[in-house]
């Protein structure tokens, strides 16, 4: 097998690469718990599989039954799709800056200033565990923590981020907006003459918490934005000394932020991008505009990008979107019986006379069979269809094309799903 080049020669690569010869965070997991990762081999590991281009080809079909493929660069922690991403998605906390910055949560000088608005720092204590597993325990004692203060003070909204000691041991950021609490605010200075804006009630937050808290009352929206900015960026700004966040990040399926649904509204009740908000949320293709997208394309899995020259179709293969001419060779047989299905149903004509056929799934072998609304004139397709794979397949495919046709018929996309039925 040809090792990939790498940047600090003493990591052999073989164990950590699939049959393709391409990087695989399950088998870098699995060298994590066996004890045989470290820090720097970490580091060097994850920005191999970084640089490692690799495309996810995707297709769809055409108004004539025909397929269409497209291969998407794929985006990965830190690499520029990435890094493109971020900063789109956080370019509206710089005009609100700029727009609001000057409106304040409170002013020192007035009597008894209060916030509702904190900054805090979660550290972890080395003495406590190794840097593993302070990695796998943190977010369940964050949780934890958060749970108590709610408990204590009422609602708060959230957006917290994770960040990498040089040691590598993690530590926690985290803006908190109070819906039923104020804080009372001095300003402190430190023993380099340097002033911050402190809150009585600290010790509060330091019974929840293990290791050392640090807390900061936050006085203004710029003030807000200036440590949303500060943290949520710098890690991803492609510099090489925030790698090991981004590798501790990588190895321990953390993601890079996470917001409370209605944090960014509460920030002076001015709404930012919802693709800020949390993931529970209706989800829809787009594009990387946030265009949705209507002819939804369909996944055939992840390619290198030697795979994907071979087949490309584009004058620039340096592109972030190129067009194939075909599907890559390892996926042309699975590709082939998808664009099959969608000629027998157009040769079907798409939904005359529509009955129930059963047939046998993959489940059957458990004693359960699955049914569907299939078109008449279809069995002998449905018949020869042995495998597992290949009857996922036709039963996702059809039942697309079944509604899609009836949809297109003028009938309600309710009326469509209820002439379907499909299950076990």
């Amino acid at each position: 097998m040809t090792v990939l080049a790498l940047r600090a020669p003493q990591l052999d690569l073989s164990e950590y690469v699939n049959d393709d010869n391409q990087i695989r965070l399950v088998k870098a997991r699995d060298a994590l718990k066996r004890g045989i990762l470290s820090k720097e081999d970490l580091v060097n590991l994850y920005r191999t599989w970084r640089d490692q281009v690799e495309f996810m080809v995707l297709y769809r079909h055409t108004w004539n039954y025909n397929l269409e493929y497209k291969a998407i660069k794929c985006s990965k922690r830190g690499n520029d799709i990435y890094n493109w991403r971020i900063n789109q998605r956080f370019k509206e906390l710089d005009e609100l800056a700029e727009l609001y910055g000057d409106r304040k949560i409170f002013d020192i000088n007035e009597v008894n200033p209060t916030t509702n608005c904190l900054y805090v720092t979660f550290t972890y204590d080395t003495k406590l565990c190794s840097e593993t597993e302070a990695w796998k325990k943190i977010s369940s004692e964050y949780n934890l923590a958060i749970t108590k203060l709610r408990k204590k003070f009422g609602k708060i909204s959230i957006l917290r981020v994770w960040e990498s000691f040089k040691n590598g041991y993690p530590h926690i950021h985290a803006i908190l907006l109070f819906d039923e609490e104020r804080f009372d605010v001095f300003e402190h200075w430190s023993s380099s003459n340097k002033s911050s804006y402190r809150i009585q009630e600290k010790g509060e937050f330091s019974k929840v918490w293990h290791s050392n808290v640090d807390v900061m009352a936050v006085d203004s929206v710029r003030g807000v934005v200036k440590y949303l900015s500060k943290y949520l960026r710098k890690v991803h700004s492609g510099n090489e000394k925030h790698d090991l966040t981004l590798a501790k990040l990588w190895i321990h399926h953390k993601q890079a932020f996470a917001m409370s649904r209605d944090f960014a509204e509460k920030i002076s009740h001015i709404r930012l991008d919802s693709s800020l908000h949390n993931s529970n949320q209706p989800q829809n293709q787009t594009n990387l505009e946030g265009e949705i997208i209507e002819n939804k394309w369909k996944c055939l899995g992840i390619f290198s990008k030697k795979e994907i020259l071979k087949v490309s179709d584009s004058s620039n293969n340096e592109a972030w979107v190129l067009r194939l001419k075909r599907p890559p060779e390892k996926k042309t047989k699975l590709a082939d019986f998808d664009k099959r299905i969608a000629r027998e149903l157009y040769s079907a004509n798409l939904g005359v006379n529509l009955t129930s056929t059963v047939f046998h799934s993959p489940r059957s072998q458990e004693g359960k069979r699955g049914r569907v609304s299939t078109l008449r004139g279809l069995n002998p397709l449905i018949t020869n269809c042995k495998t597992g794979s290949e009857n996922l397949i036709f039963f996702k495919t059809l039942l697309e094309w079944v509604f899609a046709y009836h949809t297109q018929r003028g009938a309600s996309a309710e009326n469509s799903m209820k002439e379907i039925s499909f299950g076990y």
